[in-house]
């Protein structure tokens, strides 16, 4: 019974990993290739210099939802020791990263701070290994569809569109256009599930919406 257990927490864990790495791909990987356009046109040629930076911090944003299910899931097994120190740990190498990376500059800071992310994906997957039997390796399983669906569909979407036009508007829609038709296409073409769901649950709020819509009309 005990191992049912174990086996039921696997799969709903997979499965959380499965769409949160789906959902945090696809948009942080969107506000990466659109960055170049979107800050000049908010905050103005100005801000131009600060594109690397938010780059880099959306690279670190790509695991922020997995090391959140993962640490969810911790504290829900009542492992509240484990995860004090667990976050205590992450925490002191955390700081002792950034500190380190002061000495390179801003994008060593941010090097750092994007670091901490990657090294409390590792604590957090050994850690759920060991309790749950879901380890790193079958958590990578799990991201890396999204990794290369995503991360392909992203730097053939931005070349694509680099040289075609200097209206940052027009880029700005080509992109998430592009972007997003792709994410779709490929997404039915390699069967994800994560796709299928979301598509199921967005057509049947869409009608719920449309419903009321008329409804009160």
């Amino acid at each position: 019974k005990m191992q049912d257990e174990k086996t039921k927490l696997q799969y709903g864990l997979s499965k959380s990993v499965k769409y949160g790495a789906y959902i945090s791909f696809s948009v942080m990987i969107l506000l990466i290739i659109i960055a170049d356009s979107i800050i000049p046109l908010l905050y103005g040629e100005r801000w131009g210099e600060s594109i690397p930076y938010f780059r880099l911090l959306c690279l670190g944003g790509l695991m922020s939802t997995i090391n959140c299910i993962n640490t969810n899931t911790i504290m829900s097994l009542g492992k509240g020791k484990v995860y004090f120190v667990l976050q205590l740990s992450k925490r002191i190498i955390g700081i002792g990263m950034i500190i380190y990376g002061m000495q390179y500059g801003v994008i060593g800071m941010i090097i750092g701070v994007i670091s901490i992310y990657y090294i409390a994906f590792i604590i957090n997957g050994i850690v759920i290994g060991k309790l749950v039997g879901y380890n790193l390796i079958k958590q990578l399983k799990d991201i890396i569809p999204s990794v290369l669906l995503f991360g392909m569909i992203g730097v053939s979407v931005y070349y694509f569109s680099n040289d075609f036009f200097d209206n940052l508007y027009v880029v700005i829609i080509l992109r998430i256009i592009l972007y997003i038709s792709l994410s779709v296409i490929f997404s039915k073409l390699f069967k994800f599930e994560q796709y299928t769901l979301f598509n199921k649950i967005l057509k049947e709020n869409a009608w719920k919406i449309i419903s009321k819509f008329y409804k009160h009309n």
